[in-house]
């Protein structure tokens, strides 16, 4: 039985890095309560295994380890359950759009490219994701080798792909230009 020692050792172990898993969890799963839920589990999986993580030489590596694990776990799961809905997506309040974009115009053009970004990121695979989140989140080469276990050379090309993946899912969202003058009119 753990005791109230056990417990405030890991709170200090832990509490440093629940910032950046939350950043991570976000980007992974696109919404605050599927984020938090995720950093739930990682919490749980970690204290069910914390003399491992006392004896991890990067704490934060081995814990956005788990939280990757978990992750795709979670999406080959929730794929053999049923395909979600872009209609049905859930931005719960949280929106890319810049803050000078005041006008209802801008408001509308900043949640059609949201919605276009989270299609793109849906589209892409789990490992895909993962790469790209931890290298949203500023995560070096060197550190994404220590939380993914995959050599340079492997890394560097599955980043790659995983980003000319997200521009081509992007690209093909795009719309057309505008035509700005009706044809046979003079000017």
């Amino acid at each position: 039985m753990p005791t109230t020692h056990d417990a405030s050792r890991f709170a200090a172990l832990i509490e440093p890095h629940l910032g950046a898993l939350f950043r991570a969890a976000y980007r992974l799963r696109r919404s605050v309560p599927d984020a938090e839920d995720l950093v739930q589990d990682v919490c749980l999986r970690a204290y069910d295994r914390r003399d491992q993580l006392e004896r991890a030489e990067s704490p934060r590596a081995w814990l956005m380890r788990v939280q990757l694990n978990l992750h795709i776990d979670a999406v080959r799961r929730d794929a053999r359950v049923a395909a979600a809905s872009l209609d049905d997506e859930r931005h719960d309040g949280l929106s890319l759009a810049c803050p000078g974009a005041d006008g209802p115009d801008e408001q509308v053009e900043a949640a059609r490219l949201a919605e276009v970004l989270t299609g793109a990121w849906r589209m892409l695979t789990p490992d895909q994701q993962a790469l790209l989140a931890l290298h949203a989140e500023g995560y070096t080469l060197a550190e994404m080798i220590e939380i993914t276990g995959v050599p340079l050379g492997p890394l560097k090309a599955r980043l790659h792909r995983a980003r000319m993946r997200l521009g081509k899912l992007l690209e093909a969202h795009r719309q057309p230009p505008r035509v700005a003058a009706v044809s046979g009119e003079s000017r």
